[in-house]
C-alpha cells in the first residue's frame, strides 16, 4: 500500500512559547490534523520537551524536536539533521513543507530540496518594510535591508505563499506579483470566555513581547500612561470603577515592570494596581488570565496582524485597537457593526518609544469610554466575535481548510460540514412544513443510533449514523446536527478511535461555545476527559473537568454538574487525591439518589469503586463495584457494567482472590467477543494474563504482546505494570 504522504510544519517551538509565531502555529497544526482526510501532520521544532510532544500528540501531530537554539531564525544548514530525523523515525513521504516567514521559512525552503516530490509553502507574519526602517537608527539600514531582502527572498521562492490577514496579504502580492499565487489567511477565534466578567470594576490587559526593545512598535508605555490616567481621573471623580481597577501586563520582564511602574506612578500621582509577569508560556492559564478581564489593550504602532487583539475578540472582551494592525483592517473591510463594536486608536508613535501626548490623550478617553459602561462593552464584545464567528465562520478549522485547498489536501468530512443551507447565526428553526418533517424524521433516525450506542452495539450506531449523513441538505437542523456529532464522538471513544473522536468534539465544543451552549460544550470535553484518562494524562484530565464543573456552576447548567463531579472523582483516583476523588463521587451519588435515577447511581458507584482501588481499599472498592454492576445491569448501562466488572476482577486480585477474579472477568468474554470492544477486550485479555502469571504460569510474551497492542492505542501505563508482574509484583492496581 502507498504511504499517504505527511505535511510538515516548522516552528521554533510548540505552544506560546518564544511568541505569537509558535501560538498561530501550533493552532494551524491541531486544526490540520483534524480537517485532513489522509495526511499526517508533523510539527518539527528547534527546540522542544517530552511534555510537549506529549501536548502534541494528544491533538494528533507527531512533534519531531531538533534541541538546539530556538533564539533567532532557523539556519537552512539544519536541513541534513531534519532529514536524520526523518529517517530516525522512518517518515519518507513529504508531501508538503510549511515554514513560518524569515524565522523558519528559509530551513523549509532547504528541507523541500532534500526531497523531490516534495514542495514549500510559506506564511508570512511581518513586514520588515513597515516598522524596521523606523525602529532602528540610520547607521542600521544596510541590516534591515538585509533582512527585509532576506524575507522578499524566501516568499519569491516558494510554491504557494500564505499572509495572515489583509495588510500582509497585501505586502506578500506586492513581493510575489501576480504570477505566483498567494493566498490570505485568517487565524481561527478562540472560544468565548464564560460569561463572569465584573461590571464593577475595570479589569485591563495587555500581553505581548514587552521587552524595552519592542516600546516602540509594542507601545507597552503607552497603554501603561494612558491606563494610569484613567485612574487619576477615577480619583478625581470618584468613581469606583477606575479607583478600584487594575492593569494586567504579561510579557513584560523584570526590569521593565519596574520602569512601567514608576511611569504609571508619575502618570497617576500614586501607586498603581499594575499586575505584571514576565512572558507566560502556558496558553491556557494566559487564557484564563484574559477571561478574568473586561478591556483588552492592543496599541502597536504597526502590527503584521494582531493576535493579542484577535483571542480577545474572540473571547469576547472588548478591545482598543491600534488602526495601523491587519486584525482592524480586517474589520474595517467588513465595516457596520464589526467596526463599531471596537474601540479603535490611532498610534501616532515617538521615535524613544515613550507615550506620545497625543496617543495617551485618545487612550485614555477610550478607556474612559468603556469604564462608563462595562455592560455595554461587553455586550459589544459578544456581538462582535457572533458577527464573526457565524456570520464569516473564522475558525482554525476554516484557516486550515483555507491552507488545505490552497495546496490541493484532500479534507475530511464531518456530520457538521452537512449543513450548507443552516443559517448559523442561530440555532435552525424549520421555516415550512417540509422542513419540519425533514428535522423530525432525522431526530428520529438520531434516536435509534442513540439506543444502539447504549445497548453497546457501537458498530450497528456508527451504521446508523452513516444513514443520517446520507440526508445532506435535507439534514436541516444544526442542534440535531451537533447532537449526532456527538454521538459520534461518544461512539468513537468507546472503540478507542482517539484521533476521529477529538476531530468530532473540537467542532462541537467549538460550535457550543460559539453559541454559549455550555450543556453542549460540556458534554463534548467530558469526551475529551474520558481521552485523557485512557492516555493516562490523569493531572491533565482532572484539571479539564474541575475547569468544566466551574462553567456549569457559572452558567447555571444544573444538568451536568452531577456527571461532573463523576468525571473528577475518576480523574482524581489517578493522581493520589483520595479524598477529594471520594467527596466527589459521594456528591455524585447524592445527587442520582435524590432523582432515582439507578443508571446515574451505577456510574457513581463506578466512579467511587476507581477512587478505592487505586487507594488501596479493597475491601470498599468491591463493594462499590458490585453496586455499580447490579445497577448497570438493571438500567442496562453496558458500559458501566462492563467496567464495574473489571475494576471488581482488579480489586479481587490485588487480595489474591484469583479463581473469583477469573471469574468475574471470564464472563465478560463472551460478550466482548460477540461486539467490539477493543480496549476493552485488551484488559479482559491482560487481566487473565495476570492471574495466570501470579498462578506462576509463563505468559511473558502474551504480556509482551499486550504491551504493543496498547502502545497502539497511544497507551504506555502497561509496560510499568508487566514489568512489575515480572518482577513478582502483583500490588498494583491496573491503571484502567
Amino acid at each position: 500500500m502507498k504511504q499517504s504522504a505527511n505535511i510538515v510544519v516548522i516552528a521554533t517551538a510548540w505552544g506560546s512559547r518564544l511568541g505569537g509565531i509558535n501560538s498561530f502555529s501550533t493552532d494551524l497544526c491541531t486544526a490540520l490534523s483534524r480537517v485532513l482526510s489522509e495526511h499526517k501532520v508533523i510539527c518539527v521544532c528547534v527546540s522542544g520537551s517530552e511534555s510537549e510532544c506529549k501536548e502534541a500528540e494528544a491533538v494528533g501531530v507527531t512533534l519531531l524536536t531538533l534541541n538546539l537554539d530556538p533564539n533567532g531564525t532557523a539556519k537552512r544548514e539544519w536541513a541534513s539533521q531534519v532529514v536524520a530525523l526523518f529517517s530516525k523515525n522512518d517518515l519518507a513521504s513529504i508531501g508538503w513543507w510549511i515554514g513560518h516567514d524569515a524565522v523558519t521559512g528559509e530551513l523549509a525552503l532547504a528541507c523541500a530540496r532534500e526531497y523531490s516530490d516534495s514542495k514549500c509553502a510559506v506564511v508570512m507574519h511581518m513586514s520588515y518594510d513597515d516598522y524596521s526602517y523606523v525602529k532602528h537608527a540610520p547607521n542600521e539600514a544596510n541590516i534591515v535591508a538585509e533582512r527585509a531582502g532576506f524575507q522578499r527572498s524566501i516568499m519569491q521562492s516558494a510554491d504557494m505563499a500564505f499572509a495572515v490577514g489583509p495588510l500582509l496579504f497585501q505586502r506578500l502580492q506586492e513581493m510575489r506579483g501576480k504570477k505566483l499565487s498567494s493566498a490570505m489567511l485568517v487565524p481561527g477565534l478562540s472560544e468565548p470566555a464564560p460569561l463572569t466578567q465584573t461590571t464593577q470594576r475595570l479589569h485591563a490587559i495587555t500581553f505581548g513581547r514587552f521587552e524595552s526593545a519592542e516600546f516602540f512598535t509594542k507601545q507597552a508605555p503607552l497603554a501603561v500612561a494612558a491606563f494610569a490616567r484613567s485612574v487619576r481621573a477615577g480619583f478625581d471623580s470618584r468613581n469606583s470603577i477606575l479607583t478600584d481597577s487594575h492593569l494586567r501586563i504579561i510579557g513584560a520582564p523584570p526590569d521593565v515592570i519596574a520602569n512601567l511602574r514608576s511611569l504609571a506612578e508619575r502618570e497617576s500621582g500614586r501607586v498603581v494596581n499594575l499586575q505584571a509577569e514576565d512572558f507566560v508560556d502556558d496558553r491556557y492559564r494566559l487564557r484564563k488570565l484574559l477571561h478574568d478581564c473586561n478591556l483588552c489593550l492592543m496599541l502597536s504602532w504597526h502590527e503584521g496582524f494582531g493576535l493579542s487583539a484577535w483571542e480577545a475578540i474572540g473571547s469576547g472582551i472588548p478591545v482598543i485597537i491600534s488602526r495601523n494592525s491587519g486584525a482592524f483592517r480586517l474589520l474595517d473591510a467588513i465595516g457596520g457593526s464589526a467596526v463599531g463594536c471596537i474601540l479603535p486608536v490611532d498610534i501616532r508613535g515617538r521615535g524613544d518609544g515613550q507615550p506620545n501626548e497625543d496617543d495617551t490623550e485618545s487612550t485614555k478617553r477610550a478607556i474612559l469610554e468603556v469604564a462608563s459602561d462595562i455592560s455595554k462593552a461587553l455586550a459589544n464584545a459578544k456581538s462582535l466575535r457572533q458577527i464573526l464567528r457565524f456570520e464569516f465562520n473564522f475558525t482554525w478549522d476554516r484557516t486550515a481548510r483555507e491552507l488545505a485547498q490552497a495546496i490541493g489536501l484532500p479534507i475530511l468530512v464531518t456530520m457538521l460540514d452537512h449543513n450548507p443551507a443552516v443559517d448559523r447565526r442561530k440555532l435552525a428553526e424549520p421555516s415550512d412544513v417540509t422542513e419540519g418533517v425533514e428535522i423530525a424524521a432525522a431526530q428520529r433516525v438520531l434516536r435509534l443510533a442513540e439506543s444502539k450506542y447504549f445497548s453497546g452495539e457501537y458498530t450497528e450506531a456508527l451504521k446508523v449514523l452513516e444513514l443520517l449523513k446520507s440526508t445532506g441538505q435535507s439534514f436541516r437542523s444544526f442542534s440535531t446536527a451537533m447532537d449526532a456529532t456527538l454521538v459520534e464522538a461518544e461512539i468513537c471513544l468507546r472503540l478507542n478511535r482517539y484521533t476521529r473522536a477529538r476531530t468530532l468534539i473540537e467542532k462541537v465544543a467549538s460550535e457550543a461555545a460559539a453559541r454559549f451552549d455550555w450543556q453542549r460544550y460540556i458534554r463534548a470535553r467530558s469526551v475529551e476527559n474520558a481521552i485523557l484518562r485512557d492516555q493516562g494524562r490523569y493531572e491533565d484530565a482532572a484539571e479539564l473537568a474541575e475547569n468544566l464543573l466551574e462553567v456549569a456552576k457559572h452558567e447555571g447548567v444544573t444538568g451536568s454538574v452531577e456527571k461532573l463531579h463523576r468525571l473528577i472523582s475518576r480523574s482524581l483516583a489517578f493522581t493520589s487525591r483520595w479524598d477529594e476523588a471520594i467527596r466527589h463521587g459521594m456528591a455524585a451519588l447524592d445527587s442520582a439518589k435524590s432523582r432515582r435515577d439507578g443508571e446515574a447511581e451505577a456510574k457513581a458507584a463506578l466512579a467511587l469503586g476507581e477512587v478505592y482501588r487505586h487507594g488501596l481499599n479493597q475491601p470498599m472498592a468491591i463493594k462499590w463495584y458490585t453496586d455499580s454492576r447490579d445497577l448497570a445491569g438493571r438500567s442496562g448501562n453496558v458500559d458501566c457494567f462492563l467496567w464495574a466488572v473489571l475494576g471488581l476482577s482488579d480489586s479481587l486480585f490485588l487480595l489474591d482472590d484469583t479463581s473469583s477474579s477469573s471469574d468475574a472477568v471470564e464472563r465478560l468474554r463472551t460478550y466482548v467477543d460477540k461486539h467490539v470492544h477493543p480496549l476493552e477486550s485488551l484488559h479482559i485479555r491482560l487481566s487473565l494474563s495476570s492471574i495466570e502469571c501470579r498462578r506462576g504460569q509463563n505468559v511473558i510474551m502474551e504480556l509482551e504482546q499486550l504491551v504493543s497492542e496498547y502502545n497502539d492505542f497511544g497507551i504506555q501505563w502497561p509496560r510499568q505494570y508487566v514489568d512489575c508482574l515480572k518482577a513478582g509484583d502483583f500490588s498494583r492496581p491496573k491503571r484502567f
